[in-house]
């Protein structure tokens, strides 16, 4: 019952509600009511929810006399719309037609001019608005709230689903590869067993070559070796001679520096001795000497 009358709701533009006219002020519940009405005329509203909503005795409730006489005349203005059931239960029996009567007074209250009321008329609708929007969240949030749950669930599964298509796929894939490399290695295996025979009879003879090839150059190095070692012994040798001369002559020679180096030290560490004198020949007396004579030391 409670969906049936949620898609009630959901098919009009206006949602008429007992809980929209009961948070307004009795002034502003007049204003709605005779705009429900109009768009029930309109066919944008339910007329079973508005006859719900005069019926109650909670909206007449703490009114005050004109503002409920007021609604009474809104009410019988567009008793048109209801059942003649309907229309002798709201002008008869009703909440609002018990408290309320309409007199001579109430009618030329009804001829006091509107326009003094047309702003705060204006705000009024404007709240109206505003409340009629809020009630519209208030019911698409709470359909909507059950089934939120239910989305998530739904789209874990199909993103786990989309990871097991994903990962079976990657290993098909692989698999597909794998056939063709063996398909394509299977033509190729004799030809690969013949080029390993033939590489390995190849291999061979080279080894016995490289292996004679050795054998060969360790012959020759073997008799090159020891033709080489008298040659090295005789070059050996006169090296060790030259070695020999060579330090015979600086032995030599540092003997000699040692002996003149001590010749002069004792030649320059003795007395000063005083020149030897010399006679003195008297040339007048021996005019016929020779030079023999005078060396001799025999004067003429």
């Amino acid at each position: 019952m409670g969906k049936a009358k949620t898609k009630d709701k959901e098919t009009f533009s206006f949602v008429v509600d007992l809980k929209t006219a009961l948070s307004l002020t009795p002034q502003q519940r007049v204003r709605w009511v005779g705009k429900a009405c109009r768009k029930v005329a309109d066919g944008e509203a339910s007329i079973k929810h508005l006859y719900d909503v005069l019926s109650s005795r909670k909206l007449v409730s703490e009114m005050p006399e004109k503002v409920g006489r007021r609604m009474l005349r809104v009410v019988r203005e567009n008793l048109y719309l209801f059942s003649v059931k309907q229309q002798r239960f709201l002008t008869e029996e009703s909440a609002l037609a018990m408290n309320f009567t309409l007199d001579d007074r109430s009618e030329d209250e009804a001829e006091e001019p509107e326009v003094a009321a047309a702003p705060s008329s204006r705000s009024d609708d404007a709240a109206a608005r505003m409340e009629e929007m809020m009630i519209r969240c208030r019911d698409f949030v709470r359909q909507k709230a059950s089934t939120f749950e239910h989305r998530r669930i739904e789209a874990e599964e199909a993103e786990r689903q989309a990871a097991i298509a994903r990962e079976k796929e990657a290993a098909e894939r692989f698999a597909r590869e794998w056939e063709e490399i063996r398909k394509w290695h299977s033509r190729l295996e004799e030809w690969e067993q013949a080029n390993m025979v033939a590489n390995d009879g190849r291999y061979q003879v080279h080894l016995q070559v490289c292996r004679r090839m050795r054998s060969r150059s360790c012959h020759s190095s073997d008799s090159s070796r020891g033709g080489e070692s008298d040659d090295e012994r005789r070059h050996k040798k006169d090296k060790d001679n030259n070695k020999d001369k060579r330090r015979r002559r600086d032995r030599g020679r540092r003997r000699n520096r040692s002996s003149s180096r001590d010749s002069h030290t004792r030649d320059k560490d003795a007395p000063a001795q005083p020149p030897a004198r010399r006679h003195r020949v008297d040339e007048t007396r021996v005019p016929n000497a020779t030079l023999a004579d005078l060396l001799r030391g025999n004067p003429a």
